[in-house]
């Protein structure tokens, strides 16, 4: 089990590496920033409540700190853009940091794994914009991390595989939205 979840860290540390480096280095449109800091808080959010429940805490610690680099990395290339959708995602962030005050920790990664879902239908709505400039590379190595995660859980429980469960599921429907949505070959939308 404890493999797993080092395997488990090192996908989702090689990808959020991966992807900070393509930002970096990538031309084109702003991106906002607002998707990968609100994921960075949620995840935080998350991480304390699954610490709190001696559940499988270290990847989305994990997940906090590269999304929270990620959002760095777009306002250094790209500057702070903010768009309208930004605004109910940071909504959403901050309910989950007030809840976290008032409910259970059971009930705090419950509702902060649901709210993560939500922070990414901006990335399918980027997706569904400009399929072209999509790749799947980054959700396929989240995927795997995620997968790697699952594995790794003790039990059959909201603090050991919640989480990983539903960002896997959202990982593979990013793919599948990718891969639906663009017109080029299947190795031009993973590469």
């Amino acid at each position: 089990m404890e493999m797993l979840n080092i395997v488990s860290l090192v996908f989702g540390f090689g990808t959020s590496l991966l992807l900070c480096l393509v930002i970096l280095k990538a031309e084109g449109e702003k991106k906002s920033f607002a998707s990968f800091l609100m994921w960075g808080v949620l995840n935080a959010i998350i991480a304390f409540s699954l610490y709190v429940q001696a559940g499988n805490w270290m990847p989305v610690v994990l997940y906090a700190v590269t999304s929270f680099l990620t959002s760095i990395c777009i306002c250094i290339k790209f500057g702070m853009a903010w768009r309208s959708e930004d605004t109910w995602i940071a909504c959403i962030a901050l309910t989950c940091m007030v809840t976290r005050f008032y409910v259970d920790a059971r009930y705090v990664t419950i509702m902060t794994t649901a709210a993560v879902m939500l922070v990414g239908i901006s990335q399918l709505q980027d997706i569904s914009r400009n399929p072209d400039l999509q790749k799947s590379w980054p959700w396929i190595g989240f995927g795997a991390a995620h997968f790697c995660s699952i594995l790794a859980g003790k039990e059959w429980s909201v603090p050991e595989r919640l989480y990983p469960t539903a960002c896997l599921l959202f990982s593979l429907l990013l793919i599948l939205q990718v891969h639906k949505k663009s017109n080029r070959t299947f190795l031009n939308t993973v590469f």
